[in-house]
């Protein structure tokens, strides 16, 4: 049962530091549309006004190709290569905001990205595309991977606390057989076992977290530091959740004490 807990544990820990991270990124994500090198800067007013009737477009801002290589000079460290361009290469563009709270998904992205590119001003689009779309694919895949998981980790949990409480009933079967035979009724019966169940449940659940407790404090003391400097804040699963995981446990082991006892009374009344 804690091996369980502990297992399914880390993959909630990683699956919520994970979304945070996938979060912090979509904040960031803005859109560049550059423009065509014929467009005359009088035109940029009515496209400015066109991206911004977009659905989920939340603001739009011209960037001029002169800002737009002082921003690259300052990104880059060798900028003194770029002194001696003759002309700027770079075009003027638009970076759009958007409104991330209503973006599901990234076909949505796709959408805007495709909807801005259609203009016939507008030479083309760039938002990351490649490192967001391969993010959210192994993200959804780990997500889904993690349903798989916990699924087969809580059928194995409720087979596990059956086969115990089953031994610890057939351990007791003679004692269990005077107590009928005195005139003791199947709940007097089967309340200690329950009790059992719910005792190993809850302390299974309470282990687990604890281990992984333990494990997260000594290993994240080492790498918050570094991952900070990422922009990258990791966290231990909040608190409600954890109550959460604990309840689970006990009604598995709840459920588990049920089916045991339920098949010892099929057997018994057959």
């Amino acid at each position: 049962m804690s091996l369980s807990v502990l297992i399914v544990s880390a993959f909630l820990l990683f699956f919520i530091n994970g979304s945070d991270i996938l979060k912090s990124w979509k904040e960031n994500i803005r859109i560049f549309a550059y423009l065509k090198n014929d467009v005359d800067l009088s035109q940029i007013p009515l496209v400015s006004s066109n991206i911004l009737l977009f659905e989920n477009v939340s603001n739009v801002k011209f960037i001029p190709k002169d800002e737009a290589l002082i921003r690259l000079k300052k990104q880059i460290k060798e900028s003194a290569m770029l002194d001696d361009l003759k002309e700027n290469p770079l075009p003027n563009c638009f970076e759009v905001y958007l409104s991330i709270s209503n973006i599901a998904s990234w076909e949505d992205l796709e959408n805007i990205a495709s909807k801005i590119e259609s203009l016939s001003e507008i030479d083309d689009v760039e938002y990351g595309q490649r490192w967001v779309q391969r993010f959210m694919n192994v993200f959804n895949l780990f997500k889904f991977s993690c349903l798989a998981i916990i699924g087969l980790l809580f059928l194995a949990s409720v087979f596990i606390v059956a086969n115990t409480i089953r031994l610890v009933f057939y351990s007791r079967k003679i004692e269990i057989e005077i107590m009928r035979v005195v005139g003791a009724s199947e709940s007097f019966i089967k309340a200690p076992f329950y009790v059992q169940g719910i005792i190993n449940g809850t302390l299974g659940g309470i282990l687990g977290i604890g281990i992984l407790l333990v494990s997260y404090y000594s290993i994240s003391s080492n790498i918050a530091e570094d991952l900070s400097l990422w922009g990258v804040n990791i966290r231990f699963i909040p608190i409600d959740i954890i109550l959460k995981i604990i309840l689970s446990s006990t009604l598995v082991g709840v459920l588990g004490c049920y089916l045991s006892l339920k098949q010892f009374s099929d057997d018994a009344l057959s």
